[in-house]
Parts: structure tokens; C-alpha cells; sequence
């Protein structure tokens, strides 16, 4: 972004200057909630996604990957 000022003396004469503006992104998505939970080996898995969220960014893309265990 670039922000430009102007700056005017009771004369009329002008000087100006421009400022440049980077914006960063340098803090990483945050999960507010992954809950663990506990279903029956023949329960079909239909469990929420997680909420995230970014400082920068309202539509923060969430994928995931499956591992399944079993336990005996």
C-alpha cells in the first residue's frame, strides 16, 4: 500500500511524500477447538470439522488426513 501526503503552506506551495506500507502475514491459523471423541467401531463417522481462524485471512482453507487405529 502506498499513502501520500501533501502538505500546503499559506502561500499555496506544496511538498508532498509518500509512505509505502507492507503488510506481513507472519502468525500462523489457530485452531479454537479439535474434540476428541469416543464412537463405537460401527458407528458411521460423522464428526464436526474444527473451528480456525487467522488473523489475515476469513477464509482460511482446512483439510485434513485420516489415521486409522484400532484399539483392542
Amino acid at each position: 500500500m502506498i499513502r501520500t501526503f501533501t502538505a500546503t503552506d499559506a502561500c499555496g506551495n506544496t511538498a508532498t511524500a509518500q509512505q509505502k506500507i507492507t503488510v506481513q502475514d507472519k502468525k500462523a491459523p489457530v485452531f479454537v477447538n479439535v474434540p476428541n471423541m469416543t464412537i463405537e467401531c460401527d458407528d458411521a463417522i460423522n464428526l464436526p470439522e474444527p473451528n480456525v481462524s487467522d488473523n489475515c485471512d476469513q477464509h482460511v482453507t482446512l483439510t485434513h488426513r485420516e489415521f486409522h487405529s484400532r484399539t483392542v
